[in-house]
């Protein structure tokens, strides 16, 4: 009785566990450049976005070890297409396997990476990779401000979601970084320091209090010296 308890034991964890997602990796082959931001499509429907390390983590059960078709959605990369008219690629996943997805890139620049938002590097950590990264407790944010003050970067963001609610930050979401200058390649990841509620240091807090309803916005910051050539941030 034991070795059969303990037989189902085992495979009670594996199934608990679950499989090894699979490694594709983006890559522009010319360069060896990595490709954050590009989709990977299947055929009913299940989304992947390459993250700023480049990386997707297939972990679907019932695409591993079969021959299956991706899209390749990637603005300003992509791939040829087949006699339907399709852009995609056939990989077939393994658990645990690394795989490649070469594109071409047909705009002069060439992606860096997502600067703001959640799960910059979801999948890499899927994959055991990255794991030092924190993103911070903004999902998501539009528009963006800057200014350099006292040595460090200013960022300044309008409308901002958080996790707790649909209702997130509608005036101003900020966060400064010191000393950082954007990598040449891929992976892009900034540590920003946000601006956070003292009554919960894990949330971003909106910065700017004016009368009257509504949202607030910034246009725009500058640094500019007064008479005694002290700098102040307008």
């Amino acid at each position: 009785m034991r070795p059969l308890i303990l037989a189902l034991s085992l495979l009670l964890g594996v199934a608990v566990q679950g499989l090894e997602p699979c490694r594709i990796e983006i890559i522009e082959p010319a360069t060896g450049w990595v490709v954050p931001g590009v989709e990977l499509r299947t055929v009913h429907g299940v989304r992947f976005v390459s993250d700023n390390a480049g990386v997707i983590a297939c972990d679907l059960p019932e695409l591993m070890g079969q021959e299956t078709w991706f899209d390749i959605i990637g603005h300003g990369y992509e791939v040829k297409k087949d006699g339907f008219g399709y852009r995609g690629v056939r990989l077939r996943p393994q658990p645990g396997a690394k795989l490649q997805v070469p594109v071409s890139r047909i705009y002069p620049a060439q992606r860096l990476g997502r600067l703001t938002g959640s799960g910059l590097f979801a999948e890499s950590q899927k994959l055991g990779e990255h794991l030092d990264w924190h993103d911070g407790s903004i999902l998501g944010c539009d528009s963006i401000v800057t200014a350099t003050f006292h040595q460090q970067q200013f960022w300044f963001w309008g409308d901002t979601n958080l996790a707790h609610y649909p209702l997130g930050i509608f005036n101003v979401s900020g966060a400064t970084t010191e000393n950082f200058q954007p990598p040449a390649r891929p992976p892009l990841s900034v540590p920003y320091h946000y601006f956070t509620s003292p009554k919960n240091p894990e949330r971003a807090r909106g910065l700017v209090t004016i009368p009257g309803e509504g949202p607030a916005w910034l246009w725009g910051a500058v640094t500019l010296p007064d008479e005694k050539n002290a700098e102040h941030l307008v």
